[in-house]
């Protein structure tokens, strides 16, 4: 689980994929240690992608040598190439336009099996295909000898080393089965918590349309858009560009400034709205907003560190559809993905799930109606820190992030504390709906940590910080 002030940490880490790389470096001998392999922000920075530069620490001139190069197999891979040999482009089984449950928890979670190990999978429009967590992966002692090495850039300033899988790789949700032939391993639970084991992108539904339902827990895969859908739901046609969707939103930021962009439709965050920070720069949002407060965190994405200010939003205009008194956020990033300058922001699942949702790939266009979440009051925040939860690995929390300032931050609370009890109450004993409980409605909170060897006591009383 993501506490209540993490509101716009998301699968950003997939948002720049591998497809959407201009020049990929992989390596494909096994000898070559990935360790061995850095690679300079500044060259991947503000999303210009136009290649990936790879240097190799520690080794001799001979190892530089471009005949040895060659032999041990360096292997570039063009954007073009990547994608028509990516993988396959809608499941089997799609036709049957069936009711498949889901888990939501800030993300909408399927069950799905891998090699008949079940694991939990988040669905990302974000993304494109099928990602594993590399704990899962290791758990699972899956065995596939096609196995290359890259960089996959995302949220944050640093990209991250990743083990590719070349051979197919099968994961079926009921009776829907994904046929997968290039499957990136990332650290996914650092980011998002024990219970995530994987992600399953939108290029699977794309000949069709995905019906979504926050509220009853199913997505439903559709083969046409029929009246009923046409007669009850508004209309909101999109973009698509390299898989992603945009949709044109309107956010007013307070009375005297508002802007219209074209924002990425992102089930994997699970925050409210963010802009990007050419976005914020752009429209000088540091000096039109006057109460903010700063979020840093360490694990904000597969791009690691991450920054952003978070503000109270007047209201955001979709589809017809206007939502009030919401925190978003303005990211302070200088490289990866919420860095961009092609797109204003991402929409994310603390406003997407007050509505009913049927994405049309096939037509470019987004279908939504209220649900019975709509008019519900937004949650603000008041911890002061943002933590996953890794009960299964470390029997605790572990915090990701802190608010600049904060009752938490000055009481000595710190990124990478294993949260062990809050009120005297075994944190690893609460399930999802509990955890919110607690950390939404505590009055004070007095925390047990382990840092390093030694257990700690955090006391503070949690506040509204923007107030």
């Amino acid at each position: 689980m993501e506490s209540d002030i993490l509101i716009s940490v998301s699968i950003m880490a997939i948002r720049e994929k591998i497809i959407q790389i201009r020049l990929l470096f992989v390596i494909f001998d096994p000898k070559i240690n990935i360790d061995d392999i850095e690679t300079s922000p500044k060259i991947i920075g503000m999303q210009t992608q136009e290649h990936n530069c790879l240097k190799f620490k520690g080794l001799s001139n001979k190892w530089k040598n471009n005949k040895l190069m060659r032999r041990i197999g360096i292997l570039i891979i063009i954007f073009n190439n990547l994608l028509s040999a990516g993988q396959s482009s809608s499941p089997t089984g799609m036709e049957q336009a069936e009711y498949i449950p889901v888990e939501y928890r800030n993300h909408i979670y399927l069950n799905g099996i891998i090699n008949n190990i079940r694991g939990n999978f988040i669905f990302d429009t974000g993304a494109d295909y099928l990602y594993l967590d590399s704990a899962f992966y290791r758990k699972g002692n899956f065995s596939f000898d096609s196995v290359a090495y890259g960089i996959l850039p995302g949220a944050g300033n640093t990209p991250q080393k990743t083990k590719v899988i070349l051979n197919p790789v099968s994961v079926s949700f009921h009776d829907n089965r994904y046929d997968s032939r290039i499957t990136p391993i990332i650290s996914l639970k650092t980011i998002l918590g024990d219970y995530a084991d994987g992600i399953i992108g939108s290029e699977y539904f794309m000949k069709g349309a995905l019906e979504i339902s926050y509220s009853e827990k199913y997505i439903r895969i559709r083969n046409e858009i029929n009246s009923e859908i046409r007669d009850n739901y508004k209309a909101v046609p999109f973009l698509k560009t390299d898989g992603r969707i945009f949709v044109p939103l309107t956010l007013e930021i307070n009375s005297s400034f508002s802007l219209t962009g074209k924002f990425i439709l992102d089930l994997g965050s699970a925050g409210s709205i963010t802009l990007t920070s050419p976005a914020a720069i752009k429209h000088s949002l540091n000096s039109k907003i006057t109460k903010k407060i700063r979020l840093y965190r360490k694990y904000g994405g597969i791009g690691g560190d991450s920054e952003e200010c978070v503000f109270t939003a007047n209201s955001a205009t979709i589809g017809g559809y206007t939502l009030r008194h919401f925190e978003a956020s303005y990211s302070l990033d200088k490289y990866g993905a919420l860095a961009s300058d092609k797109y204003t922001g991402l929409i994310g699942n603390d406003i997407l799930d007050r509505f009913d949702l049927v994405i049309d790939f096939r037509n470019n266009c987004l279908y939504i109606k209220p649900n019975r979440s709509f008019n519900d009051p937004f949650h603000f925040s008041r911890t002061g820190f943002s933590y996953v939860d890794r009960s299964k690995t470390y029997g605790a929390w572990v915090v990701t992030g802190l608010v600049e300032k904060s009752p938490a931050e000055s009481n000595g609370l710190m990124i990478d504390d294993k949260i062990t009890e809050i009120n005297g109450i075994q944190v690893n004993e609460l399930d999802f709906r509990k955890q919110k409980e607690l950390v939404e409605n505590a009055e004070f909170f007095k925390i047990k940590v382990l840092r390093g060897n030694n257990y700690l006591i955090v006391e503070f009383k949690p506040v509204n910080l923007l107030d």
